[in-house]
């Protein structure tokens, strides 16, 4: 492994968020006052300048929000307030299975909001008096039923052939996105592959797993898919943190790679499309805690540089650096300086590569940032 992997520009340039704690402030403002109609007005503000624009009803007391595949329904009266995501239709078949799944997920899973049964269809719901609607209260529970409902979708429609009540609002990636995302995933696990057949012979299981987290965080950054896709990737990155011997975990690392490998394009092009989100499911990126977070890699990968172990210096930084785009929404200044990392080491010797990363890794640690991000358009 004489070169770093391949750099792709992901399909979406920005994951920067939009939500404004100082508009939530004004949203607590309102509650407090009594004034609950506004406080949930600001409190969407928050999350999003334009939602009330695009979603609302002309009096501003209903919503219908898309998030993924689901839609969530936020509607007032004079005293309370009515949250709502429909899911699917009871199907024919199972109904006692999808029943038992629906009862463990509201015990499980779920704290503020439950699973109804009404009228031969589940919906995810909550009701409570505009008194008792804080706003930080009804974000966890915004923030609930888009996370949960993810799952229950998945769950009811892949597993159950439930059919959805609502249609989603998908656009699908154009032809041209669709074959640039089959060849980065194809060149990505030949490459993992290569990498991990030089440290195998020596059983380093430790640069092993680094690789192949690596690559299922870079497809995900690149592809920024959904569905089954983006599901085997997520439970492919849980797999590597479970408590197994290394070479098991390595084991079922590389099996994964195969079956990524083996999809065909138009399995892939089912699970890339462009989907609303209302609650992202990743923290906003916070600088402090990104700083404390990787300073033990950091110190670590200081040490490998001091002594020109530049392979293993450098696998670990693009790790880290495609671990920060996966855990957060990430700032375009903070865009700005991994991004321009990662390309400008595309394939490069790790002799030159590593300087350029762990430049950029203690930019992040001082927190100085490169002002310019037009480089990074795809």
């Amino acid at each position: 492994m004489k070169h770093t992997f391949s750099f792709h520009f992901p399909v979406i340039t920005s994951t920067a968020s939009q939500e404004s704690s100082e508009v939530l402030d004004l949203s607590i403002e309102a509650f407090e006052n009594g004034d609950f109609l506004t406080a949930m007005h600001t409190l969407l503000d928050s999350i999003h300048p334009d939602l009330r624009k695009r979603f609302g009803n002309v009096s501003g007391q209903e919503f219908h929000i898309p998030h993924g595949a689901m839609t969530i329904i936020i509607r007032f009266d004079k005293e309370h307030l009515h949250i709502k995501a429909p899911l699917v239709y009871l199907p024919a078949q199972e109904q006692i299975a999808i029943m038992r799944q629906a009862a463990a997920i509201n015990f499980q899973d779920l704290d503020l909001s439950r699973i109804v049964l009404q009228d031969n269809q589940l919906n995810l719901e909550y009701h409570s008096p505009c008194i008792h609607s804080h706003p930080k209260k009804i974000y966890n529970v915004l923030k609930e039923i888009c996370h949960i409902g993810e799952k229950c979708d998945r769950i009811f429609t892949h597993e159950f052939d439930a059919e959805r009540i609502i249609h989603p609002r998908f656009t699908p990636y154009d032809f041209g996105a669709t074959d640039y995302i089959y060849e980065a995933i194809q060149q990505s696990c030949r490459e993992c592959q290569e990498a991990l057949r030089l440290f195998e012979t020596s059983r380093q299981f430790n640069e092993m797993w680094n690789i192949l987290n690596a690559t299922f965080l870079k497809l995900i950054y690149v592809a920024q898919p959904q569905g089954e896709l983006l599901h085997l990737l997520q439970n492919a990155i849980r797999d590597l943190g479970r408590d197994l011997p290394l070479a098991e975990i390595v084991h079922k690392g590389k099996t994964a790679i195969q079956e990524l490998q083996e999809k065909s394009k138009e399995d892939i092009s089912t699970d890339l499309f462009y989907a609303e989100t209302f609650i992202p499911g990743k923290h906003r990126s916070n600088l402090q805690n990104i700083r404390e977070e990787y300073n033990a890699a950091f110190k670590q990968i200081t040490t490998y540089m001091e002594a020109g172990e530049l392979k293993k210096a450098g696998i670990r930084m693009i790790n880290l650096f495609y671990d920060i785009y996966y855990q957060n929404q990430v700032q375009e200044d903070l865009n700005l300086t991994v991004g321009k990392a990662l390309s400008e080491t595309s394939a490069q010797p790790w002799s030159q590569a590593a300087p350029i990363l762990y430049s950029a890794l203690e930019n992040i640690m001082l927190g100085k940032f490169r002002k310019n991000i037009s480089h990074l358009a795809a």
